[in-house]
């Protein structure tokens, strides 16, 4: 939706951001507590049935979601449009996106919840999996799918030897199966990928530290910079400076959670002349400090070695 189709929609309001602010960032349902595990599993009947069997239009800063839905009527409200999904389906949410559900009773599946930080390998803008996991999907569930999730469930509720290891594991399946189906129905002629934006990712990945401007990328995938910013806002709704941080920003989560570099070298280490500077932008991507994300890293880090 254009933004000012966004703005006329709500024109009842005194701003846009006043719209943005009234939706609410959960961490998990609402609770505002550290997540407290590698990720979550749960059937959709245990937690809707709660509720009436809806769940109001949120969204999770921090948090990716599948949804399968193995039967049942399901409505999906997702940035102001309803589908209607037929089952067996799954849905995968990106952070960020609002969404909410009116379920049929005794509609059956199961939500995984994942912190984007446990699996940077999957989330992280750089991934092979990123144009999938960027956008809001609702695919048909094949049998391996359905697999997967179930034998997530069941690890979840399980405390054997490696959990933690194996969640992420079959976490990663599940994410690698839902991209594979999006790339088989682009390959059958169906919204097919943009190779040029493929390269990208890789430039990007290859780039990381030192420090390339949207000139250079262009320069290197043979397009022009007004080229390369519709091939962004075409794969990922994002303009080029927004992918190229969004990156920077990924891997300084991915140090600060397993080096003990200092904050500063690590800004310098991903380009930026000032420590301060990157602090500020990774504030204003995760909604806290450098530091304060570290110390949240050791806490869930020993959250998760109990639960192992």
């Amino acid at each position: 939706m254009d933004p000012t189709d966004l703005f006329r929609y709500y024109s009842d309001m005194d701003s846009v951001s006043q719209y943005r602010a009234a939706i609410p960032s959960w961490n998990l349902y609402g609770e505002q507590a550290l997540f407290p595990d590698v990720l979550h599993s749960e059937r959709i009947h245990d937690r809707a049935a709660g509720l009436d069997w809806r769940i109001d239009p949120h969204r999770h800063p921090l948090l990716h979601q599948f949804f399968l839905i193995e039967q049942g009527d399901t409505s999906l409200l997702a940035e102001n449009q309803t589908y209607q999904p037929d089952p067996p389906c799954i849905i995968s949410i990106p952070s960020g996106v609002v969404h909410g559900f009116d379920f049929a009773s005794g509609t059956e599946g199961y939500v995984i919840t994942i912190p984007m930080d446990n699996l940077t390998e999957v989330f992280s803008p750089s991934a092979v999996t990123a144009p999938a996991m960027s956008r809001l999907q609702i695919m048909p569930a094949g049998s391996d799918i359905i697999a997967a999730c179930e034998k997530l469930h069941e690890e979840h509720r399980a405390r054997g030897i490696v959990r933690s290891l194996h969640l992420r594991a079959l976490a990663t399946e599940i994410a690698c199966l839902v991209a594979r189906s999006i790339a088989d129905t682009r390959q059958s002629g169906e919204a097919r990928l943009d190779p040029r934006f493929e390269k990208l990712v890789a430039l990007i990945d290859e780039h990381l530290q030192d420090n390339w401007q949207a000139t250079q990328f262009a320069d290197a995938i043979n397009l022009s910079t007004r080229q390369l910013a519709r091939l962004c806002v075409k794969e990922t709704g994002t303009t080029v400076t927004h992918l190229l941080e969004a990156a920077r920003m990924q891997e300084a989560r991915r140090r600060l959670a397993y080096t003990r570099t200092t904050i500063a070298n690590i800004a310098y280490e991903l380009g930026f002349d000032d420590p301060s500077y990157f602090s500020r932008r990774f504030r204003k991507h995760f909604g806290q400090s450098p530091k304060q994300y570290r110390a949240r890293i050791e806490i869930d880090e020993a959250i998760a070695s109990t639960a192992d």
